[in-house]
């Protein structure tokens, strides 16, 4: 992503944080399990060791848990008197438990890693659950560790809320036995790549799956097919406020959508499957491909399937132009508000960005673009993560998920979900996601580029 990108967003989250903070008698929820936590923050692991406490999403297979702990222990063995706790919990600002766990009394983890896009973090910025970063980026220099995109997109508002961890890709995967027994090969053009789908379809495979119930993955779909049919410069000016979601190229992006289910080509029963059952469909050769992000290599990797998935560029529609993988920050580092040891916590955000690329990219397994430059310089051993490497060397799109504000990206998920099931037209699903930004406009949210 070579734009920058400032979030001005007036508009109002106090719903959002008001239901956050209720109390949950959930024992899944992150804020009923801290006290136990912070006890072990206390003491240490060996009763006299520093303790911290580093909290991530949860681990979606046993190659994800095993690189992570290849962190915890490189990095305490560069920082000895220090136990590294790493705490799986459900870090989505949507889902609201991240925001009750911050707002309890409970002392919080000492750093966080989250989904990225501007709406998240100007919530918990605005929310003042997060502390600006700042004075730990000049401390540590942190502006010439990161990729400058990356930095772009992290300091754009001026006041820095996040240290980027990974940058999204998102492109096709592919099940190279299908292709080969189909009798087809990787496609360069849009043309091509109909004639593909056909040749699947025909060989009674299911061309392309999406895990439309859960609305992210529907997203990563949606978001190559814009990028692919209406041209980033489109996508790029409805998100700075220069178009309409019922433009015409979009109207044309959704029509697609449908004639893709209509020809089976993406299976009606989508609409029920999650992004775990589509990913299994492709790794088990029930489907031929999917759209989706780096984090798939640690799924393709776990199914012993690293040899037969493949990874390309979908081709454009738009005639004389390119495309590109779509992408934005996909993983980012925030630090609370509250957190106790906010030194301890720079020097660990301070390893993410110069050692952590020499301890993971070594790893076959490994499946993120990292932010850091430190990164640049290392070729992975995975053949899936060369060839994104190589994809996103001339750039990247928009995945608009990202970029939304609350109303837009709310119409966003459910209309292309509805388009999916057959539920809505695509004019009328169009209609309802500009009637969601206009929502958005009126509130306040405004997504500006900062001056390059």
């Amino acid at each position: 992503m070579k734009r920058l990108i400032t979030i001005i967003s007036l508009f109002v989250v106090t719903a959002l944080i008001a239901a956050s903070c209720s109390s949950s008698s959930n024992n899944n929820d992150p804020a009923s399990q801290a006290p136990e936590s912070t006890k072990a923050a206390e003491t240490g692991a060996s009763g006299t060791n520093k303790k911290l406490v580093v909290m991530r999403g949860n681990f979606s297979n046993d190659v994800q848990k095993h690189q992570w702990d290849l962190i915890a222990e490189d990095f305490e063995s560069k920082n000895p008197g220090v136990d590294v706790e790493i705490t799986p919990s459900d870090v989505r600002v949507d889902s609201g438990k991240l925001t009750t766990l911050l707002n309890s009394g409970v002392e919080p983890p000492d750093v966080i890693m989250i989904n990225g896009g501007p709406g998240w973090i100007d919530i918990l910025a605005k929310a003042k659950l997060i502390m600006p970063l700042n004075d730990m980026y000049a401390a540590n220099n942190w502006q010439d560790k990161l990729l400058p995109s990356a930095y772009g997109l992290a300091s754009s508002s001026g006041t820095i809320y996040e240290v980027p961890h990974m940058l999204d890709t998102i492109e096709v995967y592919y099940n190279k036995e299908i292709f080969e027994n189909a009798g087809v090969s990787v496609p360069t053009t849009s043309d091509q790549f109909m004639e593909v789908m056909q040749k699947l379809k025909d060989s009674g495979v299911v061309p392309l799956t999406v895990g439309a119930r859960d609305g992210f993955n529907v997203g990563w779909l949606v978001g190559n097919i814009l990028e692919t049919v209406a041209g980033t410069q489109k996508v790029e000016d409805v998100m700075y406020g220069k178009g309409k979601w019922n433009d015409p190229e979009f109207v044309k992006a959704a029509e697609m959508i449908k004639e893709w289910v209509n020809k089976g080509f993406i299976p009606k029963e989508a609409v029920s499957q999650s992004s775990a059952d589509a990913t299994a469909l492709l790794t088990n050769s029930k489907a031929a491909m999917m759209v989706s992000g780096a984090w798939t290599i640690s799924d393709v990797v776990a199914s012993d399937m690293q040899d037969k998935i493949g990874v390309f560029t979908m081709p454009s529609f738009v005639e004389g132009e390119v495309s590109n993988p779509t992408g934005g920050i996909g993983l980012t580092w925030v630090v609370p508000a509250k957190a106790k040891d906010p030194e301890l916590t720079a020097k660990f955000l301070d390893y993410v960005l110069t050692d952590l690329a020499g301890v993971l990219m070594t790893e076959p397994t490994y499946d993120e673009v990292l932010a850091s430059k430190a990164a640049v310089s290392i070729t992975p051993p995975g053949l899936i993560l060369q060839q994104i490497l190589k994809d996103v060397e001339g750039g990247s799109g928009f995945n608009p998920s990202l970029y939304l504000g609350p109303a837009t990206k709310e119409a966003y998920f459910q209309n292309f979900q509805g388009i999916v099931g057959g539920l809505v037209s695509p004019q009328d699903a169009m209609n309802n996601i500009e009637a969601g930004a206009q929502k958005d406009r009126d509130d306040g949210f405004e997504l500006t580029k900062a001056a390059e």
